[in-house]
């Protein structure tokens, strides 16, 4: 390919403006490294073969979502009934990973998910919860206000793993969690900082008024029993929750973020990181699959990114807040219901914009 083509095609990303829906991925990328953000936002370019841990961590969630979707869930725990909703939930979750074309690797494999939920459900047989019917994976989008809240053409958005009904706490975000490293205090400490959960909990605050935090359902893929560290365990969870300040915060902090990000796209200047493990990845941490493009010596324009190896262009935008063509064959929702006024948060008569996506 002709290296002209690659500043003209520039130009027309330029002139198509910054985006006005936004998600907590593409904040973080920002945050990480502006030069991230410009590869995978603005030039779309991706992974060609994605790391077996995508497809790893979609399979566990598709067990627990079907899990908690069967009605034989809450039968008696190791009833036949019981036994039979266990492994339904495991044989699909079993052929999306066979279907995924995903490599195995040490810890993300086949036989991990077998011998992880047998674990999990021996350990949480029972709920003190339910999903909400409809609940799993929900996609949402919901405007951002302006400062003294008046509409504002932004809107925030996502998909959240579903929602649940705790007797005793009301409507919570569920949101699950696997990672390849060990479940100690210092990682389960992050959610209380993280900005995805925030979003979450502002956006059920948004739609039912008062909601009663989120549940973080956590995994490690490392063998616990094997180890015999008796440290860290297998299966963690905690209740996130945020207070009425946390939750201006967000917005604000979020204007101040989109203004950053437009100033950037004005200016057509996407610096690269200076937290060079965010390059080079570490502990917990995936290696960036654009530091070869980094490396190149060539500005961004002249680049092609299909030079490089298990690159390739994103055909699809990037809109989570839209469920995939198989979850609209299974009949799940694009949003929530909704089920309240919302939320004011230090203001009288605040409006909101709910756009359903489509």
């Amino acid at each position: 390919m002709s290296l002209e083509i690659f500043p003209q095609a520039e130009l027309v990303l330029r002139r198509a403006g910054p985006p006005r829906r936004y998600d907590n991925t593409m904040r973080v990328l920002f945050h990480q490294c502006q030069r991230k953000f410009y590869w995978w936002k603005i030039r779309k370019v991706d992974y060609l073969i994605r790391p077996s841990y995508f497809s790893w961590g979609s399979a566990w969630h598709i067990i627990k979502g079907h899990w908690y979707s069967h009605p034989d869930s809450k039968a008696e725990p190791f009833s036949p009934e019981w036994k039979n909703a266990a492994l339904e939930a495991l044989t699909i979750g079993l052929a999306f990973w066979d279907n995924s074309g995903a490599i195995e690797s040490k810890l993300d494999t086949r036989d991990n998910l077998i011998r992880l939920w047998k674990a999990y459900i021996l350990s949480y047989p029972t709920e003190n919860w339910k999903l909400v019917k409809g609940g799993a994976e929900l996609g949402w989008l919901w405007s951002l206000p302006r400062q003294g809240g008046q509409v504002s053409p932004y809107f925030l958005g996502g998909s959240m793993d579903g929602y649940i009904d705790w007797e005793d706490l009301g409507l919570m975000v569920l949101e699950e969690k696997t990672t390849g490293i060990w479940l100690s205090d210092f990682f389960m400490m992050q959610w209380k900082f993280s900005s995805q959960i925030t979003g979450y909990i502002w956006y059920l605050t948004q739609l039912l008024g008062e909601v009663g935090g989120a549940l973080i359902n956590t995994v490690t893929k490392q063998n616990v029993a094997a180890a015999k560290t008796g440290i860290t365990p297998q299966f963690a969870r905690q209740i996130e929750t945020r207070s009425e300040d946390d939750l201006f915060e967000f917005e604000h902090d979020w204007r101040r973020d989109i203004e950053a990000i437009e100033r950037s796209w004005d200016r057509w200047h996407w610096p690269k990181t200076t937290d060079t493990i965010n390059c080079t990845g570490g502990i917990g941490k995936s290696p960036c699959p654009y530091k070869g493009l980094c490396l190149s010596g060539l500005p961004p324009s002249l680049v092609d990114p299909l030079a490089f190896p298990n690159l390739t262009y994103r055909e699809e935008k990037w809109e989570p807040w839209k469920r995939s063509p198989e979850e609209r064959a299974r009949g799940k929702p694009f949003a929530l219901p909704s089920c309240g006024k919302p939320r004011l948060l230090r203001q009288k008569n605040k409006p909101h914009t709910k756009e359903t996506p489509s």
